[in-house]
């Protein structure tokens, strides 16, 4: 049976931008070809991005809205990771760079345009820290997990070894057949299928899959649901399902 490693990100995950090109890169000489690689949002032990991405989340649910505020907060996280891809040896730093940019840019200007439009509904944290417009809505958490997966990715490409190939796997609209009313097995069992199905198809055709561990619009949130966080549950979800088809490794890297 075919070889998979299903590889969970954790500790200070800013190293990974150093870290996992080069421990992907020595499996790959090892012929360890399939690989699925789940990241979170960047961050140092002195920056939490997520705590951080959580703040700015109130922000727009105060009252009287400060636009100053909000702009501060996302330019500030926008600039660790700037300087976090500046520090790294990753040698794509301007491409990383302007992707990082615009996407802040983006979010900041689809921000700004709801809230000066009046159209900004107000969410509860349980539904995943979701923020609506008339015309959209942001998951904040699986804003900057979805930029931190794509960075990595774009990083494994960047590495120019023959036939190595990294596809972002996007979550968005994973939970769209979930049922909220469903036990919490069977909501386990719809999500891994679905998950599963779309890295099988993945690693069909590529050799390293890029999961970002966050899984968006799930009512009351995963955690709820399903007893673990969201880093856990997304890893084994993947290992769990792929097991079927594959001879799965999982690992754990601090």
């Amino acid at each position: 049976m075919e070889k998979v490693v299903v590889k969970k990100w954790w500790g200070e995950n800013a190293a990974e931008l150093d870290r996992s090109p080069e421990n992907i890169k020595n499996d790959y000489k090892n012929w360890i070809k399939n690989q699925v690689v789940v990241v979170s949002a960047i961050r140092k032990p002195q920056y939490n991005t997520t705590d951080n991405l959580i703040a700015l989340w109130k922000l727009l649910q105060e009252k009287n809205i400060d636009y100053d505020l909000i702009k501060e907060k996302v330019e500030e996280i926008r600039d660790f990771h700037l300087n976090i891809a500046k520090e790294s040896k990753i040698n794509n730093f301007e491409k990383v760079k302007t992707f990082i940019e615009k996407s802040f840019e983006e979010l900041l200007i689809k921000i700004i345009f709801n809230l000066s439009s009046h159209n900004w509904i107000k969410s509860s944290a349980n539904n995943d820290y979701l923020v609506k417009g008339i015309n959209d809505e942001i998951s904040i958490l699986w804003f900057w997990e979805m930029i931190s997966a794509q960075i990595h990715t774009m990083i494994i490409n960047n590495l120019k070894i023959e036939w190595l190939n990294a596809e972002l796997i996007n979550f968005d609209n994973v939970t769209k057949n979930i049922d909220i009313s469903d036990t919490q097995n069977i909501i386990f069992e719809k999500l891994s299928k679905e998950i599963s199905s779309r890295v099988d198809l993945i690693l069909s055709i590529w050799n390293v899959v890029v999961v970002p561990w966050y899984i968006p619009w799930l009512k009351n949130g995963i955690e709820n649901n399903i007893w673990r966080w969201y880093s856990d549950a997304t890893s084994s979800m993947v290992a769990t399902w792929l097991s079927e088809n594959y001879d799965v490794i999982s690992e754990f890297i601090e």
